[in-house]
């Protein structure tokens, strides 16, 4: 029966080795220590953002446990040999099982803190996306025969979550008190630039349409007026093919379109976006593009 117990506790004290195998120790602090990181936010800073990660967030990928030391100047209980600092069942095996008795009387115990890796790469891939800033293409007009931007392009920018890992680790292994971390941006660059009017070979304006709906009813010259804010200025690309769906997007209250009357069947019925045709089919330049 001893090798069978024998067995058994050796498998317990290294369980815990093997939960924490992606874990990155950044040290023994005492509770005070353990206080002043946690109990204050850490700001991460990108691009022209900053975000607080608070402590419930950074208890989520920092781990604090019970740490045992041996300290020659630390007096434990010297008057009992069977002394043992924690209750912690894992953490006693350990303690029991040190080479040297005379250890037992100067184990101190503190706080092993640790950065869980999985944890924060999951908690910057969820901030990447919260914090995502998509580009903005530039959109065109004409003047005078002319084409012009009206509407500049802006690049985009979002979370880097390798490079940011990366640097937040080396920084807490350096400092686990620093509160201001500067993650790792990629900059996401516009389909359509301020630059490429040349590119495109836009010079000229080659066709226009005019639509009159004079006297329709207040509702539906609003949303006409809002769907055709979605195709002001946008850029077909050679080859491209343009899809009036797409383009339009959803039309319901969100996107700022109101009830007015449409023919469902043999009915007539209030329905958000009343008043616009949501399929077209366009005859431009030979080809026809389809929406």
């Amino acid at each position: 029966m001893k090798p069978k117990i024998f067995f058994i506790a050796i498998i317990i004290f290294f369980a815990p080795l093997a939960s924490r195998a992606q874990e990155i120790n950044l040290g023994d602090f005492s509770t005070d220590q353990i206080q002043k990181v946690t109990d204050t936010p850490i700001f991460f800073h990108f691009a022209d953002q900053k975000f607080a990660v608070e402590k419930n967030s950074l208890l989520g990928w920092l781990k604090i446990r019970p740490a045992l030391n041996v300290e020659k100047n630390y007096r434990s209980e010297a008057e009992n040999i069977n002394y043992s600092p924690t209750t912690d069942p894992k953490l006693q095996i350990y303690f029991r099982f040190l080479t040297r008795v005379e250890d037992r009387y100067h184990i101190k115990i503190s706080n092993g803190l640790s950065l869980d890796e999985d944890n924060l790469k999951n908690y910057l891939s969820k901030a990447k996306d919260d914090t995502h800033v998509a580009p903005v293409d530039a959109r065109f007009s004409f003047s005078d025969g002319k084409a012009s931007a009206f509407s500049l392009s802006k690049n985009g920018s979002e979370i880097n979550v390798e490079k940011s890992l990366s640097n937040v680790e080396n920084i807490l292994k350096q400092n686990a008190f620093i509160k201001d971390i500067n993650l790792e941006t990629s900059i996401l660059k516009p389909e359509v630039a301020s630059t490429d009017m040349d590119k495109y070979g836009i010079k000229e304006l080659i066709g226009e349409g005019v639509s009159n709906f004079r006297g329709s009813p207040k509702n539906r010259i609003h949303n006409i007026n809002v769907g055709a804010a979605r195709f002001n200025g946008v850029l077909i690309k050679p080859s491209e093919e343009f899809s009036f769906i797409k383009t339009l997007g959803p039309v319901d209250a969100s996107t700022g379109y109101l009830p007015e009357l449409v023919i469902k069947t043999d009915k007539t019925v209030p329905e958000f976006g009343g008043g616009m045709r949501k399929r077209r089919r366009v005859q431009f330049s030979g080809r026809e593009w389809k929406g």
